[in-house]
């Protein structure tokens, strides 16, 4: 007769017991972290909305405070500010305007100074605030036409149209200029 165990064997059960336990311990590991993460990803998503909400509240507070009585003469003087603030700059812009539109004697002196060629010489300069008149004597007529082509190119000024005809070129010329502002 044979003998038949049957007992079971230990070493058998007890490397069956040890991964039975590996196993369950790491599943649980994997939910502790898993937990851990679903936990910081929601309060990722919901505190800016709560720090959102007391920012509103607070600005709501703020926002009633303001409608106190107290603060009433402050929102009167702060709107004459505005009001004066106003008015200042209209009337700036009416100074600038006024500014670009008129250009100065000394500034029309200096552009005619610089158009003025070296043998022509200017006797009298008359100058209103629209108009300019400038009469003198060139030496020859080349002179002249060079006088006239310089203050031509000006953009400050406009001369009035005119012919001219000359005959000789090394007589003396005398001219009576009259140009208009732009």
């Amino acid at each position: 007769m044979k003998d038949i165990n049957f007992l079971v064997n230990e070493t058998a059960a007890t490397a069956k017991a040890d991964i039975s336990e590996q196993k369950k311990s790491v599943p649980a590991a994997q939910i502790i972290l898993f937990v851990i993460g679903f936990t910081v990803a929601v309060l990722v998503l919901f505190i800016p909305g709560i720090i959102i909400a007391g920012l509103e509240k607070q600005t709501s507070e703020v926002e009633k405070s303001m409608q106190d009585p107290k603060y009433a003469e402050l929102r009167n003087v702060k709107a004459e500010l505005t009001n004066m603030t106003q008015s200042v700059e209209g009337k700036k812009a009416v100074i600038r305007d006024i500014d670009r539109k008129n250009t100065s004697a000394s500034q029309i002196l200096l552009l005619v100074e610089q158009a003025i060629p070296s043998n022509c010489f200017v006797k009298t300069i008359s100058f209103s605030g629209s108009s300019i008149s400038l009469s003198g004597t060139a030496s020859n007529s080349i002179a002249y036409t060079e006088l006239v082509g310089n203050l031509n190119r000006l953009q400050q000024i406009q001369g009035q149209a005119g012919a001219l005809s000359m005959q000789q070129s090394f007589v003396p010329v005398n001219f009576s200029l009259q140009y208009t502002m732009k």
